[in-house]
């Protein structure tokens, strides 16, 4: 599992597991985390958040996405 915290908004973040990539806003009244469409990628490998706030997100086929 990895998870990567959003540096312009510090009640967002997201994380990944075997079985996808999902975003947590703890301002929601449901904390329920909302799974990513990710459709035709493999499982995550790696995340990284860049200072604006991009969510860059590789996966196990090779593919690459910012989301």
């Amino acid at each position: 599992m990895e998870v990567e915290f959003d540096p312009t908004d510090v009640l967002v973040f997201y994380f990944s597991t075997s079985t996808g990539l999902f975003k947590v806003d703890k301002r929601e009244e449901s904390v329920v985390p909302v799974k990513l469409d990710t459709t035709g990628l493999a499982a995550p490998t790696a995340l990284s958040m860049s200072d604006k706030g991009f969510l860059l997100a590789s996966f196990a086929c090779g593919s690459i996405c910012i989301f």
